[in-house]
């Protein structure tokens, strides 16, 4: 087997190409350095800051008085990145690290959505807004088009809480496009420069809109496309056998050829020279097949046909009305709609075949027999089977379709000269569908063996005939499984209604300004379901999961809340160090009610949740040039409908057992809703300085932003802390790894199932009702985090009579805590510097690099626009779960791992906890990549055509840097939450205004 260099993973490659667009983008260098100095500019004037809601507070403050630390992206600044969607643009974000679910990067297990994860808390605890308001689907930030946002708003802070439920971690704010006057259009093309795998990616949109003082109309629109990435197109990605590098075999052991007798005990495979036409096997003509990823060479290498980045496609319209009714009323209305859809995929389809099935669990479907060219090869009952993978199919396909609408109309007005009010009705409708096709049906296949079409025993793409019982049956194994071919679909709507009432304004006027203080009510109902066909319902889709029929499922969320701001000092009070001294606070009542079907009960239950949430802060300016500025909060989340009501499901973690026995890379598990979950709740605070010392350096700023966040009661199911809890109670009888030795009295041995060697069964029966697994674990309140960091930010903004205007930027994050508690009484786990994949451990942030930041310069010179910056990932330790431990690797390093070397047959056959197979250590190389953009904007002089266009060249990552291997990773060797493995991309467009 070829392995991929490590050299080759991690070296830059600029070559010539990199070269030559490197020189293009820094065309605006040359023709400064030609070009005479322009003449001298008038004083700079001073600008007036628009008073506006900036997040966080529903009292307007101006951008420079935010209530915590507030990133502010507009159109401009999103585009500057390089970003053909919202979500490239917020993912440069120090504060953006962590497993937020499912994203654009991921193929298995993923739908195509994108979420906002704020300092490693998690999607859940971040919650994204429209334009103010709570939304649900449109938190699904790829739903959402740079052309009609406006600006994003992203508040790193627990003051959020005003929000409600989820802001723990804080409140992503995209706001749209209201007044526009005029109309642009925008075309952008771009791709990966390696090949194969370009990532070609292509963008049109427009905006037109008029206003006059009373009425104001917009409309945008926007089509967005991009390609597949294989894993095959990487290097780094292209290879599941890693044991020369240091990690496992993490290849399948399901692939034409083979048989398991006895339950699976003894697999056998196919010899390597078995003819793939014109013979049907025997049982000689099998071998023991060796399916340990530390040993096993026979082991089907998926990487060559999964996808690693699923393509994308997206068209979407926002339409905004404004309309001035009388001097102190007004109304407001949009519609954004967008479609999503997603071209994800899997390796073909793996299965596993019984004539009964019960036994062998979900994986095993069951046939009426085993056909004709069985011959004595498996007995006729559950305790046999064969394994199969439709190669002749090719990849699964999933086609994943987002289709989501949001309507909202409101008024808004004046009471008096100092008070405001508003209130709006929205609209959320989704329709997501997803259909699977490339798989064979269980029926449609049963037929084909039982006609002697299909010979299960052969290997892929065989072909021939063979008389038996005097009859000749004529099999072709890729004619009969595209006869078997079928598309499954599953339809998941989800409609959401939400009614807001809010006013602020000045109560009374203080010595040291205005009192304000503002107030609300908020109301929303959620309801989804899920519509599997009969395919799906029915368990009959070979190499996918079922999905039965969810009945509606229901939240109806109502809140109050309030907000008060108190002026105490003012600088005309004439205090030493005392520019401005505010205090502010707020609370928010939120009662939440779950509605679903309970299985305990068998029918439908209610849960309510009622939570008060304080929040005060304070902001303290000595002098003009320098604020100080404090919060505390509390916050609280929500069980989800899924982890309360429903069905008992599966999950496959990586699990590493404590009783010593070696494990599967994956341990089917069994996890249950549970009823009587609680929110998750948090204490947050947080201290900051703000500084602009402009006597000291004119266009200079900075911050720096403590924060120490708290959660308890984090939601999840709690299979690792059962295998703990039963390994602490063995007793002094137990020895490591001696299955006989086994205590059937310690805690919670009814929730494990061994097999007779010790070993964690994936297909043990945990009781009447309950899928096939290792392990029957529930959703509890188990996990507690603590999370402390620093975020720093620094620009510099100066303005020169020959060079132009340049500004420089830097940001960064770093985590001095993130410690989190897997159940009660389990000692505090440090992850900082760590990657710790979701695959073995469901509530893991992902991974927490200590250093996150990026630093990017400015530089506008006459019709030129040049930006550079530099993007930081510090380096963290890879999983060790799925890391070598150092004498395996020695094995490896020195050529002796075969079954002909004593010594490692015996190291295999040891104990785990004896001679320990995995948790060597790695370091996950730190990530720096460059980007580098060029606008060139024509003016009058070049004609009407050319006129106020912007011609845009650059390229990220322009030093084709592939992203660091990652053991951990379990799909793709990377990981996918925080790095991205296209490489250079270089991108042009074009856009012009009319």
């Amino acid at each position: 087997m070829n392995y991929p260099k490590l050299s080759c993973l991690s070296r830059p490659r600029v070559g010539r190409f990199g070269l030559t667009v490197a020189f293009l983008l820094s065309l605006p260098l040359a023709a400064f350095a030609q070009t005479p100095p322009p003449a001298p500019k008038p004083e700079d004037k001073v600008e007036t800051l628009e008073k506006f809601v900036v997040t966080g507070s529903f009292i307007p403050v101006s951008t420079a008085e935010p209530i915590g630390p507030v990133a502010i992206f507009s159109e401009a600044d999103i585009r500057a990145t390089g970003a053909f969607t919202p979500i490239q643009a917020l993912r440069s974000l120090p504060s953006f690290i962590g497993n937020p679910g499912p994203t654009e990067n991921d193929s298995n297990g993923a739908v195509g959505a994108t979420a906002v994860s704020l300092r490693g808390l998690g999607a859940g605890q971040t919650l994204v807004l429209l334009n103010g308001r709570v939304t649900l689907q449109f938190s699904n930030i790829q739903l959402i088009p740079i052309e009609a946002v406006d600006r994003i708003e992203v508040l790193r802070d627990g003051a959020g809480v005003i929000y409600g439920s989820a802001a723990i971690g804080g409140a992503v704010n995209v706001i749209l496009k209201k007044s526009f006057n005029g109309s642009v259009v925008n075309l952008g093309v771009g791709g990966a420069t390696r090949s194969p795998g370009g990532r070609e990616t292509f963008q049109a949109s427009f905006a037109a809109g008029a206003a006059n003082g009373d009425t104001s109309v917009m409309v945008s629109g926007s089509y967005f496309k991009n390609r597949t990435l294989f894993s095959a197109s990487r290097p780094n990605t292209a290879q599941t056998d890693l044991r020369l590098l240091g990690g496992l075999n993490g290849g399948s052991p399901t692939f034409p050829g083979l048989i398991a007798i006895n339950g699976g005990g003894t697999p056998r495979i196919l010899r390597s020279n078995f003819p793939t036409t014109g013979a049907t096997p025997t049982l000689a003509d099998y071998v023991p097949m060796d399916n340990n990823g530390f040993s096993s060479n026979q082991l089907f290498n998926f990487r060559q046909f999964s996808p690693s980045a699923p393509g994308q496609k997206r068209n979407s319209l926002l339409v905004n009305f404004d309309q001035k009714i009388t001097e102190h009323l007004s109304l407001f209305s949009s519609f954004l709609y967008s479609r999503l859809s997603t071209s994800n995929g899997l390796a073909p389809a793996p299965f596993a075949l019984s004539s009964i099935g019960a036994a062998g669990g979900p994986a095993v479907g069951s046939l009426s027999f085993f056909g004709p060219y069985n011959q004595g090869l498996l007995n006729q009952d559950d305790s046999d089977f064969f394994r199969y993978r439709s190669l002749e199919l090719g990849p699964r396909l999933n086609q994943q379709t987002f289709t989501d609408y949001r309507m909202q109309v409101g008024l808004k007005g004046d009471l008096g000269a100092n008070w405001h009010w508003e209130s709006a009705m929205s609209l959320e409708n989704e329709e997501f569908a997803q259909s699977d096709s490339g798989v064979p049906s269980l029926p449609l296949l049963d037929a084909e063996v039982t006609a002697g079409r299909f010979n299960p025993f052969a290997p892929a793409f065989s072909t021939g005939s063979a008389t038996i019982g005097g009859q000749t049956f004529t099999w072709d194994n890729a004619k009969a499984l595209k006869a078997s071919e079928i598309t499954a679909k599953f339809f998941a709507p989800t409609k959401n209604r939400f009614w807001d009432v809010r006013v602020n304004g000045t109560l009374l006027e203080l010595p040291a300004g205005d009192l304000g203080v503002a107030a609300g009510w908020e109301s929303y109902q959620s309801t989804s379901s899920l519509d599997a066909d009969d395919l799906y319902a029915s368990g009959s889709v070979l190499g996918l999961n079922s999905f039965s029929d969810t009945p509606p499922q229901t939240t109806k969320s109502k809140s109050l809340f309030a907000e008060v701001k108190v002026p105490l000092l003012s600088a005309q009070q004439k205090i030493p160090f005392v520019e401005s001294l505010t205090i502010g606070a707020l609370a928010r009542r939120e009662k939440q009610t779950n509605t679903g079907f309970d299985a305990a009960t068998n029918g439908d239950a209610s849960r309510t949740y009622t939570k008060v949430n304080p929040s005060v802060n304070l902001k303290y300016s000595p002098t003009k040039d320098y604020l100080v500025r404090a919060t505390w909060s509390k916050g609280f989340l929500a069980p989800g409908l899924g982890a309360v009501f429903g069905t008992a499901g599966q999950s496959n973690p990586t699990l590493a057992d404590p009783l010593g026995f070696a494990t599967n890379p994956q341990t089917t598990i069994v996890i249950r809703p549970n009823s009587n979950l609680q929110p998750a709740e948090s204490k947050a605070v947080s201290f900051g300085l703000v500084g602009t010392p402009r006597d000291l350096l004119k266009g200079f700023s900075f911050s720096v932003d403590f924060y120490d966040i708290k959660v308890d009661g984090i939601v999840a199911g709690n299979a690792a802390s059962i295998l703990a809890a039963n390994a602490a109670g063995q007793g002094a009888g137990f020895i490591p790894g001696n299955a006989a030795t086994i205590n059937p009295a310690a805690p919670f041995a009814n929730l494990i199932a061994r097999r007779a060697n010790g070993q964690l069964n994936s297909a043990g029966n945990l009781g009447a009702g309950n899928p096939r697994g290792a392990v029957l674990s529930d959703f509890t309140n188990i996990a507690s985090r603590n999370v402390q960091g620093l975020e720093y930010t620094a620009s510099y903004d100066f303005t020169t009579q020959d060079w132009g205007r340049v500004k420089v930027v830097a940001a960064a994050n770093q985590f001095l805590k993130f410690e989190q508690t897997l159940g009660p009484g389990t000692a505090p786990v440090s992850f900082v510097g760590k990657f710790v994949s979701t695959v073995g451990d469901p509530i893991s942030p992902g991974s927490i690099p200590r250093w996150k930041g990026n630093l990017g310069v400015n530089w506008d010179y006459r019709n030129f626009s040049t930006n550079v910056v530099l993007n930081y990932i510090g380096a963290y330790k890879d999983d060790p779960l799925f890391v070598l431990s150092p004498q395996l690797k020695a094995f490896y390093d020195a050529g002796t791992a075969t079954t002909s070397n004593p010594a490692f047959v015996a190291y295999l056959a040891a104990g785990a906890l004896v001679n320990p197979r995995v948790g060597g250590n790695h370091t996950i190389d730190a990530f720096t990549t460059l980007d580098l953009q060029t606008t060139y904007r024509f003016g009058t002089r070049y004609g009407a055509y050319l006129k106020n266009i912007d011609l845009t060249l650059g390229a990220t990552n322009l030093f084709d840097k592939l992203a660091p291997f990652a053991f951990g990773g379990f799909n793709d060797n990377i990981d996918t939450r925080t790095h991205n493995n296209i490489g250079r991309f270089v991108y042009l467009q074009l856009r012009k205004q009319f």
